[in-house]
């Protein structure tokens, strides 16, 4: 679900995903899981609420997809094992709004992210169970599940940009990060 969630997030904000990969129960957490970007297909430069939403996203799905089965996520145990799991991303970005916009913070894209999942739940569903069975996929075959549900996709992205312009300001002291 975690991967899924920021392939969903990462295509709707504009970004290109090129693969996305999770490994064997046994081994979740310990860094084999991951999408990739496309970083040359935006300059070298990503917005910086794109990228923190996308960062979230995994966290939320995971969240999402507890609450869908009746779970508050958010408590104990599920919190602890969820920010182990998500750790790394929460984590880089508290850094990155520390580092390049200190009056900004991650939180402050959980909301948009989690609006962006809802709006594509079946889509990041149908990703995360059948990422979950082949292990791996390339941008050929997630390419489909990012681009389905044409109407939900819409009203995703109509979220994200009325969120954009409506926290611009927020965000404006430094608009993009260099990719890593």
């Amino acid at each position: 679900m975690h991967e899924a969630g920021h392939a969903i997030v990462a295509h709707t904000v504009g970004l290109s995903v090129t693969s996305a990969t999770v490994t064997s129960h046994e081994l979740i957490g310990l860094g084999g899981d991951h999408i990739a970007l496309d970083y040359h297909a935006h300059h070298g430069r990503i917005p910086l609420p794109s990228l923190l939403a996308m960062r979230v996203a995994g966290f939320q799905a995971s969240v999402l997809w507890l609450g869908g089965r009746g779970i508050d996520g958010t408590t104990e145990p599920y919190q602890a094992t969820l920010n182990g799991l998500a750790g790394s991303d929460l984590n880089w970005c508290a850094d990155a709004c520390q580092r390049l916009l200190p009056h900004a913070h991650a939180q402050d894209t959980i909301e948009i992210a989690g609006r962006i999942l809802l709006h594509r739940w079946r889509s990041t569903l149908r990703l995360a169970y059948d990422l979950a069975a082949a292990g791996s996929m390339d941008a050929a075959f997630i390419q489909p599940y990012l681009e389905s549900d044409p109407m939900h996709a819409l009203a995703a992205m109509r979220s994200y940009r009325i969120w954009r312009e409506a926290t611009a300001a927020h965000w404006a002291e430094r608009p993009a990060v260099p990719s890593q």
